[in-house]
């Protein structure tokens, strides 16, 4: 998208904000620095424009060290933000990111090539579950230090939504972002079960719901590929079980 017009019209956003958040959308941990230079704005006339945007949950606000840095909210959740003011807001969505549909027949499968893709698989993902569970088995060093924003985003969604995520999950050196995850596990509703990532090198995530199968790879040329099976989720949400009460109750035992 060119312009922020479209954004003034159909999110009722002023011109600072429509272009405070076109920029963030386009730089990914942005500072307020090099926000206000893309934008042509003083470091002061952007605070509240930008705040203005983070409470509206267009963009999120991350402190990463001693700095602060801005994240626009993935372009498709805008239909539903705005849902309950009845905003039409599909074309702009269109124009800003690749929109997908999850097919409406028993089984059917879908490729997503990169980051961007991986993201558009996440949000069907969430947006398509309806139960109160995910089942993951996941690497926790897999996950890039430029995701891990996003990441972040999608269990903050998550939490919204109530849905609770049981997770197997394989780990290596514990470093400070894995630490603060683990710690975080009652406020972001999650229960781990810790193997070694060393003896279960696994590549890619796998996280099952009823009816809906994701799995995710972080390798040089990322992408993830969503199944709506129910027969294949419930395969794998049993295979998911007996791995989960095994390894549960070793974990009981080291500690």
């Amino acid at each position: 998208m060119k312009s922020y017009k479209p954004l003034t019209e159909y999110l009722n956003l002023t011109e600072s904000e429509a272009k405070a958040y076109l920029a963030a959308t386009r730089i990914p941990n942005v500072s307020i620095s090099d926000l206000s230079k893309t934008i042509g704005m003083s470091r002061t006339s952007v605070y509240s424009p930008l705040r203005k945007l983070i409470e509206r949950g267009l963009v999120t606000e991350t402190k990463i060290g001693k700095r602060v840095k801005y994240n626009a909210v993935n372009p498709k959740v805008l239909l539903n933000l705005f849902e309950r003011n009845k905003v039409n807001i599909e074309r702009l969505v269109k124009e800003l990111s690749q929109s997908y549909v999850l097919s409406q027949s028993k089984v059917s499968a879908e490729f997503f090539p990169g980051m961007s893709g991986f993201e558009s698989a996440v949000e069907t993902f969430l947006n398509n579950t309806k139960t109160k569970m995910w089942k993951t088995i996941e690497n926790a060093s897999n996950v890039p230090t430029a995701s891990m924003y996003q990441f972040e985003d999608f269990i903050k969604r998550r939490v919204q939504k109530r849905i609770f995520c049981r997770c197997i999950l394989a780990v290596g050196p514990l470093t400070p972002w894995i630490k603060e995850r683990l710690e975080k596990d009652k406020e972001e509703l999650r229960q781990n079960v810790l193997v070694s990532a060393k003896t279960f090198p696994m590549q890619a995530i796998v996280a099952v719901t009823k009816g809906l199968v994701l799995f995710a790879s972080f390798s040089d040329a990322p992408y993830a590929i969503l199944i709506k099976s129910y027969e294949v989720s419930e395969t794998l949400s049993l295979v998911h079980d007996m791995l989960w009460n095994q390894y549960m109750g070793d974990n009981k035992n080291e500690k």
